[in-house]
């Protein structure tokens, strides 16, 4: 072999070695915690929509024309988010493929595997853009994962909003390094600003939620434009724009017209439009509802008792914004810069995610149930938290000495008031709303483990269960084959 094949090679394995090594603290730490939360999920339980979900999805029909059936797979409220469907096929294959093997259970595979990426480019994110040391940046990614939306979220029930939050990582770090090159008077190349369009995107067809997400990062962009007057931002709204326009033709034409063709009725996109009368009246009741969300968001990720530390260090980066920056010297552009950054950042992140708060409140009166406020829904907003929590520390460690100790510790803190709650979460998903569901489903694997053992269950209700009666089916074909589902109603 030439010695410059030989010689690449080399290199491309010790780069591969050097990238391993880095990120695994942030690996081992993300394994520690799924292992821990799938102990404490208990094998998870059934929801009620799964009657009719895991029936469709391992189905003999045609995986795209599974995933292209909004009327199953979203109740007929169409969303436009078949990309989540995709991974809610692959959580019912390696949940089926568990119970063929005498282990059932309901436990998200997506959930933890999407959960690590975010997790581990947020690890990046802190060391190598931010400049956070490596204990502070491990403490913040077990602060990550000591959240009760990824702690108590593995049970299977939906991708669509940790799909949306890995993007929406990613789409955070893409434009912080791209507004960072811009400070230092460098130019980001098209290929990485498409690159953003393209994470935009993927963001935006996980979810709804993802979409509403890329209208953010476009508010965020404007208003880093309006104070810095620096017209090479343009450069970065044009393709997440395009993003949210090729997103809006996929919504309303592209996957309509392939949901026709393929299982023959057009999707109703009811679901879609907002009760805007109700917004109208209730609008003040909401804002402060959607507010009041967004503290409970900070309260659970960021702390419990300790949430109030988060919130000084929020307001101490937000007075230090608008203070010279000794890191920029006498350079006003760059201070400027800076302040724009964190403005734009906090500033509209949160007002944005109130109107988003008081839009899904109007939308699914489902989350004032206390339970859904620590689970699912709050997943994207979290990890944005973390995010800005980050920038915060690292805005703050410029007025700290080197080797001080106060921010590993204040981030310490943070996780013991995260890992202090663990008992009121536990109990919340345990013993409140989702007891209905973990103790019949406790009932259910107990009967498919029987029948895996080639006996009859010992519950006889099960017998009567559509769903049990089409998983023995399909586990030994020693019962008939049940093809109706039971009809769920959203709450």
């Amino acid at each position: 072999m030439p010695l410059p094949i030989q010689t690449a090679m080399k290199r491309s394995v010790s780069g591969t070695i050097g990238i391993l090594r880095f990120y695994l603290p942030a690996l081992l730490v993300s394994i520690v915690f799924t292992v821990a939360s799938i102990i404490v999920m208990k094998g998870a339980f059934i929801h009620p929509e799964l009657y009719e979900r895991i029936p469709h999805l391992i189905s003999s029909k045609p995986l795209i024309a599974r995933i292209f059936d909004s009327r199953v797979m979203d109740y007929d409220m169409y969303q436009a988010r078949e990309l989540s469907y995709l991974g809610d096929q692959i959580d019912a294959a390696v949940i089926f493929e568990m119970i063929q093997r005498g282990m059932p259970n309901m436990i998200s595979t997506m959930h933890y595997l999407l959960g690590t990426m975010a997790v581990v480019m947020l690890y990046g994110f802190y060391r190598k853009d931010l400049g956070l040391g490596k204990a502070i940046s491990l403490l913040l990614v077990a602060l990550a994962w000591s959240a009760p939306c990824m702690l108590f979220g593995g049970n299977y029930f939906r991708t669509a909003k940790i799909g949306a939050t890995v993007s929406m990582v990613a789409v955070c770090i893409v434009t912080y390094r791209l507004l960072a090159r811009m400070r230092s008077g460098e130019g980001g190349k098209a290929r990485e600003q498409w690159v953003l369009g393209g994470l935009a995107l993927l963001m935006t067809l996980w979810d709804r939620q993802g979409f509403y997400m890329a209208l953010c990062l476009v508010a965020l962009l404007v208003i880093m434009g309006g104070i810095t007057r620096e017209k090479r931002i343009i450069s970065l709204l044009v393709p997440v724009l395009a993003a949210i326009g090729t997103s809006t033709l996929y919504n309303l034409f592209v996957a309509p017209s392939i949901t026709y063709a393929l299982n023959g009725y057009w999707p109703d996109f009811s679901y879609q439009q907002l009760p805007w009368k109700e917004i109208h009246r209730d609008l003040p009741i909401l804002l402060a509802d959607g507010a009041i969300l967004l503290w409970r968001e900070l309260w659970f990720a960021l702390g419990n008792r300790s949430a109030w530390i988060t919130l000084c260090i929020f307001l101490s980066a937000t007075y230090l914004a608008w203070r010279k920056d000794p890191s920029v010297k006498a350079d006003v552009f760059k201070h400027r810069y800076g302040q724009a950054a964190w403005i734009a950042f906090f500033i509209t992140s949160v007002v944005m995610v109130i109107i988003m708060n008081a839009l899904m409140l109007a939308r699914m009166r489902g989350l004032y149930i206390p339970v859904f406020q620590r689970t699912y829904y709050t997943l994207p907003v979290t990890f944005l938290w973390l995010i800005l929590l980050g920038i915060a520390l690292a805005r703050i460690r410029i007025m700290v000495p080197k080797k001080s100790r106060v921010l590993p510790i204040v981030c310490l803190l943070l996780l013991s008031g995260n890992l202090m709650a663990f008992p009121e979460h536990l109990d919340m998903y345990s013993n409140q709303y989702f007891k209905h569901f973990i103790e019949p489903s406790n009932v259910f694997f107990q009967g498919l483990r029987e029948v895996y053992e080639g006996k009859d269950p010992t519950e006889e209700s099960l017998r009567h269960d559509v769903l049990f009666r089409i998983l023995s089916h399909r586990m030994h074909h020693d019962l008939p084959e049940v093809t109706t589902t039971i009809k769920y109603i959203p709450y």
